[in-house]
């Protein structure tokens, strides 16, 4: 079954495409690869929690490396506990222990915490400004970091 795509559209926001269904995982490289801002990116980090991953980590990684991105992962516990300086801290340090640059995107691999702390971890490190969150029920919406922080 083909994935259903839905338009959000929000007064005053800019628009933003979420899908639906069955194979949107298995297609998550692709759909990451045409999205403005993060396809272009060499190296991914798929940040997710640790429900989430061994449910889901493998499969998308597969996915993003055969759209042909170099892909690493970092598992933060699951729960709103790992919403944390100490948390963040370590994602901190992972990311740079794994070389990543300006140029790298992060992927939500999950939502809640796991989304606000891909919103959040880069900027200390590496600068990234690109984000795809892909939350388990909708699959990938991409907002720019610019959007996500106040003036």
């Amino acid at each position: 079954m083909p994935a259903t795509k839905i338009v959000v559209n929000i007064p005053g926001e800019t628009p933003y495409d979420v899908r639906i269904g069955a194979t949107v995982l298995a297609g998550l490289g692709e759909s990451v690869r045409r999205l403005d801002g993060v396809g272009d990116a060499p190296h991914l980090l798929v940040l997710t929690d640790s429900n989430v991953g061994p449910l889901y980590l493998e499969e998308a990684k597969s996915s993003l490396k055969a759209a042909g991105f170099r892909v690493s992962d970092i598992v933060v516990p699951a729960g709103e506990d790992s919403k944390s300086l100490a948390v963040a801290g370590e994602i901190w340090s992972a990311m740079a222990s794994l070389g990543l640059t300006r140029d790298c995107a992060v992927v939500a691999l999950g939502g809640g915490v796991v989304g606000d702390l891909a919103g959040s971890s880069p900027l200390p490190t590496c600068g990234a400004s690109r984000l795809c969150r892909c939350p388990l029920r909708f699959w990938p919406w991409w907002i720019p970091r610019s959007a996500a922080r106040p003036a």
